[in-house]
């Protein structure tokens, strides 16, 4: 995602509703990320299997509406990121 953070929530695909143009690319056989067409930025990724979208929080108008429950792909992180606010770490995606 070309950034050392990415803070995002999931939300089951059916309680979603998408409004504006926007286009998808498969970034695996099992994640599609779907995008604003008007300005390219990423919004979320689309499980092919399974039912939960991550969401970006950027896309929403309240910013602040989530607060963070956990830290995912930490065996990822850079040296110098230090997670010290007694959330769980997850070494890869949420279990």
């Amino acid at each position: 995602m070309g950034s050392p953070f990415f803070a995002r929530t999931l939300f089951d695909q059916s309680a979603l509703t998408i409004e504006g143009d926007t286009a998808r690319f498969a970034s695996s056989e099992l994640l599609g990320r779907v995008f604003c067409t008007t300005c390219g930025t990423r919004l979320f990724a689309w499980r092919k299997v399974g039912t939960m979208a991550s969401i970006a929080l950027a896309a929403f108008d309240d910013r602040s509406a989530f607060v963070p429950t956990a830290h995912m792909w930490v065996s990822e992180k850079m040296d110098w990121v230090k997670l010290d606010d007694g959330l769980p770490q997850y070494p890869q995606g949420a279990p």
